[in-house]
């Protein structure tokens, strides 16, 4: 037994480091990570505090499906962490003995508010990819969910049969799985958390039973069972050039396109007035977006990592873009933003390397900290008279950005200042600012650096606004 657990601690290392070996992928959902990582964390030391007690373990019997379930004493050595925050009552580990060529462990925990279980999380080691056919039951007590993060990182698996007894599913339950291809959901199910098949590499088509009353699948996309939201899209699925999303759907998923490489062009119909965080964030292949005219808000990392998308057209009616929204769509070189956006994220351009030159809305009251950061081709950008701050690193290392042109709009009262974080500008090749005749600037600091500082090398030019506040003769 002790070279079991010793082979239980060594393989789950191995698990660990493929996950941090994805950590340009993960970090955009990087609760997962986190999460994922402690589990495996604590389960190491959970398997090394098992060995200790091997006798023990080696005399627990072996019930007639083959699982082994190690007692409430032993298992407290095990996921401390996971028991006391969730509450639990009662936890236990059951040994899958079907495993010829390696090692899974459950570890199952009683359900504070019904009677039933939980698959909090799994240790799985093995030399081969396996099918995996999760438990119904143990000891009288039905397995209800699958926790959020249980199988993260599971990447011996290629498909998944869930019993009749699951009811929910819950967030990236089995997300980064890369070789599962297949798993249906059963009519018992009647949750299903964010990301739960997220960066399933091979998984082409999610399989639900036709008399589930809450989920339907189509095409193998995910949808709930009136076709209203679409939940998720397998990142595998193939026949993704240009997919057009049903006309019934009013709301898209978190991360509900996440990974999905195939992705290349994608229609949005008009009942859809968000586009929700992470929808189609590290779509590799993305390159048109077909925006509806209802949408009012792109939340964070919406886009990030769109790495082929060139131009977008952001509808009139978007208020708001969200931290990260674009961030790494590094051939966004296209793209006009409407001066009903009142908000922009921090980050929500920054490592857009092609974007050269870009207006910002005449709403706009402050620039969040690293909007534009490491844009490398932007030369010259326009923002409103109305801009109260600018904050850390705006426009850090936008290493050829040359003029700054401020917009008058007509919303600027005779007191209004705009506040510069001595930062913002760090990197950059700014020796124009444009600025209407009355503009006030400050900088602000822990060290005090004025704007006299700021713009010592910068040729500032006064220009008396026009009656017009639509043009920007300063914008070239």
């Amino acid at each position: 037994m002790n070279k079991i657990i010793k082979k239980i601690a060594d393989k789950t290392v191995v698990i660990k480091q493929k996950i941090i070996e994805k950590k340009d992928l993960i970090k955009n959902v990087a609760a997962v990570s986190i999460a994922s990582i402690t589990m495996v964390t604590t389960f190491i030391t959970g398997c090394l505090a098992m060995s200790q007690n091997s006798e023990t373990l080696d005399n627990q019997p072996i019930t007639e499906d083959s699982y082994n379930f190690v007692n409430e004493q032993e298992s407290n050595n095990i996921d401390a962490n996971i028991k006391n925050e969730k509450n639990y009552t009662t936890e236990y580990k059951l040994i899958d003995k079907t495993i010829n060529d390696g090692t899974l462990v459950y570890v199952l925990n009683t359900l504070p508010d019904e009677f039933g279980l939980e698959i909090s999380s799994v240790c799985l080691t093995s030399n081969s990819v396996i099918d995996l056919e999760i438990p119904k039951e143990y000891n009288n007590m039905p397995i209800k969910r699958i926790g959020s993060n249980a199988f993260v990182g599971c990447e011996n698996i290629s498909q998944v049969f869930l019993p009749d007894s699951i009811t929910s599913i819950g967030n990236r339950a089995f997300y980064y799985c890369k070789n599962l291809k297949q798993i249906s959901i059963p009519d018992s199910v009647v949750s299903i958390g964010t990301n739960a098949f997220g960066t399933c590499e091979k998984l082409q088509g999610i399989e639900v039973d036709s008399t589930n009353k809450n989920y339907i699948s189509h095409d193998g996309v995910l949808f709930n069972k009136n076709m209203t939201t679409l939940i998720q899209c397998p990142s595998a699925k193939i026949n993704l050039e240009n997919y057009e999303i049903p006309e019934s759907v009013t709301s898209i998923s978190k991360f509900a396109f996440f990974n999905c490489d195939n992705l290349s062009r994608i229609s949005i119909p008009n009942g859809v007035t968000s586009i929700n965080e992470g929808t189609f964030s590290q779509c590799d292949n993305l390159t048109q977006v077909t925006l509806p005219d209802n949408i009012t808000s792109i939340d964070a990392d919406a886009f990030r990592g769109c790495k082929n998308l060139t131009k977008i057209n952001v509808p009139d009616t978007v208020t708001s873009i969200g931290n990260y929204a674009f961030s790494n769509c590094e051939n966004l070189s296209e793209i006009k933003l409407p001066n009903n956006i009142s908000s922009i994220g921090a980050s929500a351009f920054s490592e857009c390397k092609n974007l050269t030159k870009l207006a910002l809305p005449d709403n706009i009251t402050s620039i969040d900290n690293f909007t534009f950061y490491k844009c490398d081709n932007l030369s010259q950008i326009t923002i409103p008279d109305s801009t109260k701050y600018i904050g850390e690193f705006a426009f850090c290392d936008c290493k050829n950005l040359t003029q700054i042109n401020v917009k008058e709009t007509g919303k600027r009262n005779d007191d209004t200042r705009t506040s510069l974080d001595y930062k913002c500008l760090e990197g950059t090749s700014v020796s124009t600012l444009n600025i209407p005749k009355g503009f006030k600037l400050d900088s602000i600091s822990a060290a005090g650096i004025s704007s006299n500082n700021l713009f010592r090398d910068v040729e500032i030019n006064e220009y008396t606004p026009s009656n017009s506040h639509e043009n920007n003769s300063h914008e070239k």
